[in-house]
């Protein structure tokens, strides 16, 4: 990628960069315990999408849910979106 990018966009970018770090579905495997080193949750696929994904508020009292395995699914900004949601939740059960 590097190398790509200084033949067509910005030549010397090489010599601009500090640290380089790459990470693999191992790399999450190890520091998240995703199954398969998941990166966004549940396969992201049209009968688990959104709606079809487990709710953020479960049954048992005071238990919710935020992350990429839940709703509104993975990625950064589901995950985001879950906190934000799951906030929302538990502000509106503490009434």
């Amino acid at each position: 990628m590097i190398r790509r990018t200084e033949q067509r966009l910005i030549p010397g970018l090489r010599s601009m960069i500090e640290v380089k770090e790459a990470g693999t579905p191992l790399t999450c495997w190890r520091y998240t315990g995703n199954t398969q080193g998941a990166i966004y949750g549940f396969e992201q696929s049209m009968d688990n999408a959104f709606m079809n994904r487990i709710d953020n508020r479960t049954p048992v009292k005071g238990l919710y849910l935020a992350g990429a395995w839940g709703n509104p699914g993975g990625g950064f900004g589901g995950v985001l979106r879950a906190g934000a949601r799951t906030f929302e939740q538990i502000i509106e059960d503490w009434g």
